[in-house]
């Protein structure tokens, strides 16, 4: 990427997630009902889900600008020539030479 251009912190997402994975895991630990932990494991899912989605909208002109530059470094395909290969007709040739 050139420089200058807005990266995309992707060490924000994985510290984010890395924290709310921990969350779960002591939720495991704390004695709780079954309706407490169930209550709790949603709260951390839709935390888990606004996380991701506050990222993606502080991050999205980064990341549309990362898919732009890659685009650019990918040939387009409209550029190559056809293929002259009829396969329709095409026959499968054995290793002596005569066809099947």
């Amino acid at each position: 990427m050139s420089k200058g251009h807005p990266r995309p912190r992707w060490w924000v997402l994985y510290l984010g997630c890395g924290v709310i994975l921990g969350l779960f895991w002591r939720e495991i630990t704390i004695p709780l009902t079954q309706t407490e932990h169930t209550l709790v494991e949603i709260g951390l899912v839709l935390l888990l889900y606004g996380w991701t989605a506050v990222w993606l909208n502080a991050n999205a002109g980064a990341l549309l600008l990362e898919e732009e530059e890659r685009r650019r470094h990918i040939p387009d395909s409209s550029h190559f020539p056809p293929s002259t290969v009829d396969h329709a007709n095409e026959q499968v040739v054995g290793g002596n030479g005569h066809s099947r």
